[in-house]
C-alpha cells in the first residue's frame, strides 16, 4: 500500500507540474499494484486519477471509462467519499463536453454526498465547480450565489485564498449588470 500511495503522490506532483506522461505512468503503476494486492479502494482511486490525465489529454472516451469504473468500484465498496469524488470527476468530464446540465446533475449529487459526509471543503469545491457550469449556461445569478456560498465555506475554514473567487463574482456582476 505504501508504494502505491507514494506513486499516487508522485503522479499528482507530476500532473501539477504538467508532466503528464510521468503522471500517467505513476497512476498506471499504482493501479497495477493495487490490483495485484487486492486494494480495491486504491485501484479505484488510481482509475480516477488516470481519468484526470485522459481528460487533460482530451481523450474523453478513456476519461469517461476511468471515471465510471472508479464510480462503480466505490459504489460496490460503499465508499461515499469515493462515490462523491467520482461524481465530481464525471461532472468535470461533462463540462469538458459542454454538457452543462448533465454536469450540474452530477455536481448536485456530489455536493449532497459531501454534505452528508460533513466535508465542507469538498462541498465548497463542488459548489465552485457547479458555479462555472451555471455561468456557461448564462445563469450568472446562480453562479454568483454558488460562488459566494463556496467563499463562505472556505473563509470559515480559513483554508485557502479566496481572492480568485471574489474576482470571479465581481467580473460576473459587472459584466452581467448585477453590480
Amino acid at each position: 500500500k505504501g508504494q502505491s500511495t507514494s506513486l499516487t503522490n508522485l503522479g499528482m506532483t507530476f500532473f501539477a507540474m504538467k508532466n503528464i506522461a510521468d503522471a500517467k505512468a505513476c497512476f498506471d503503476k499504482a493501479k497495477t499494484i493495487c490490483h495485484h494486492t487486492g486494494d480495491r479502494y486504491g485501484e479505484a482511486a488510481a482509475w480516477g486519477n488516470l481519468g484526470l490525465v485522459y481528460l487533460h489529454e482530451k481523450n474523453t472516451e478513456k476519461a469517461f471509462y476511468c471515471y465510471q469504473y472508479a464510480l462503480d468500484v466505490f459504489n460496490e465498496l460503499g465508499s461515499l467519499q469515493g462515490v462523491a469524488r467520482s461524481l465530481g470527476n464525471l461532472a468535470n468530464y461533462f463540462v469538458s463536453l459542454g454538457e452543462f446540465e448533465e454536469a450540474l446533475r452530477h455536481y448536485e449529487d456530489s455536493i449532497n454526498l459531501f454534505q452528508e459526509l460533513g466535508d465542507p471543503l469538498e462541498v465548497a469545491q463542488s459548489l465552485a465547480n457547479a458555479a462555472l457550469a451555471y455561468a456557461n449556461l448564462g445563469d450568472f445569478k446562480k453562479a454568483i450565489d454558488l460562488t459566494n456560498r463556496a467563499i463562505d465555506i472556505y473563509e470559515q475554514a480559513d483554508w485557502i485564498e479566496t481572492d480568485h473567487l471574489h474576482t470571479r463574482v465581481s467580473v460576473w456582476k459587472t459584466s452581467h449588470g448585477q453590480a
